[in-house]
């Protein structure tokens, strides 16, 4: 089983500017991360400055908003 290509992630939304969203997951005390409004899907909806992002696997795990899956770990299902 692989992983899916894109994922949807929730993240707090710092700062936004015509190219590109400033953002950090909820309860992150770090500066946060810059994602490019090009490879990215926002949800319209938007929860104050809660917001719902689509984005590719590889963006996610190299801007570190999730790890990178051990090669060495086995299948769980």
């Amino acid at each position: 089983m692989t992983a899916p290509a894109r994922l949807s992630l929730s993240v707090v939304l710092i700062n936004e500017t015509r190219d590109s969203i400033q953002v950090k997951l909820a309860g992150d005390d770090g500066a946060g991360v810059f994602l490019p409004i090009s490879q990215i899907d926002i949800a319209p909806e938007r929860q104050g400055r809660m917001l719902l992002v689509t984005l590719p696997r590889w963006l996610a795990e190299s801007k570190g908003l999730i790890s990178k899956p051990d090669p060495n770990q086995g299948v769980l299902f």
